[in-house]
């Protein structure tokens, strides 16, 4: 009769540890739409700024530089942006006129 009952205070404490983790797993992943966005929302875009003279007498040698970054732009949007956010460059004169 002894061993008809042995091991079974194991086989509970087992499931009862299964069953608790299960559901601490469940509800950790509850949260999670609420944390994360979503497709449904847009994310935002990153402006970053690029200054190099497009006129004046150095633009002959830092419109390879501006094309470059834009380049690299255009990539890192391709690729789906940085951390999901699409870049906006946006292109001022530095005039060295």
């Amino acid at each position: 009769m002894e061993n008809q009952n042995k091991g079974r205070g194991h086989d509970l404490k087992r499931r009862s540890f299964i069953k608790k983790s299960l559901a601490a797993a469940a509800a950790g992943t509850l949260p999670a739409p609420f944390i994360w966005p979503t497709g449904a929302h847009a994310a935002p875009t990153v402006k970053m700024g690029i200054l190099h003279s497009v006129t004046g007498t150095i633009a002959i040698a830092e419109k390879s530089v501006v094309d470059a970054e834009m380049l690299a732009v255009e990539e890192i949007n391709a690729a789906g942006g940085v951390r999901g956010h699409q870049i906006d460059a946006i292109i001022e004169d530095g005039a060295s006129d």
